[in-house]
């Protein structure tokens, strides 16, 4: 989820610094900026929203479970959604146009990505010519994870505090009605 909320936003960006690379003026950036990707992430978002926003208004189980998450959806992404299309507009169109800084500092970032990118075809390298070993151990860590269940336990419902406290007093046989109201 924090990737869409995420993803909305540094695709305008990108969009923006595509243009500004090609020598466009700020008023031109955002502008043509705003039309390219305008309607793909309006749509795209409302398409997310559509999923979501009907879990807040079923009832029972489903309602306990989901209400609060759905809610939480529906409302990041609205506010990724006016900030992909307010915020990001504008300071590109202030920062990207006078700021080249920005994109060197792009450039250093990018040497750190080629990096993990090397380690992680390296890793994907040793996977696939690996390929027995590595469903063994997946395979293995399944197992003992099924074992633990026992020890760790599992609940659907975990036991809730309501925040009161039950007493129960058994008196004598035969007590008198006075005697059992000043318990009380």
């Amino acid at each position: 989820m924090w990737a869409c909320l995420l993803i909305i936003p540094l695709l305008c960006l990108k969009t923006y610094s595509g243009i500004e690379q090609k020598g466009s003026k700020p008023k031109q950036l955002q502008s043509e900026g705003q039309t390219r990707f305008e309607n793909a992430i309006f749509a795209s978002t409302l398409t997310t929203i559509v999923v979501f926003l009907p879990l807040t208004f079923v009832e029972g189980m489903v309602s306990i479970l989901f209400r609060d998450f759905s809610l939480t959806v529906v409302m990041s992404l609205l506010a990724s959604l006016f900030i992909a299309l307010t915020l990001v507009p504008m300071l590109s169109s202030k920062l990207l146009a006078t700021n080249t800084s920005v994109l060197k500092t792009g450039e250093k970032k990018a040497g750190i990505f080629r990096a993990v990118e090397k380690k992680y075809k390296k890793l994907l390298e040793f996977s696939m010519n690996h390929r027995k070993t590595i469903v063994g151990a997946t395979l293995a860590i399944f197992i003992v994870s099924m074992g633990l269940i026992g020890v760790v336990g599992a609940e659907f419902f975990p036991s809730q505090d309501a925040g009161q406290i039950t007493v129960s007093i058994k008196l004598p046989e035969g007590s008198a009605l006075e005697k059992n109201a000043t318990l009380r």
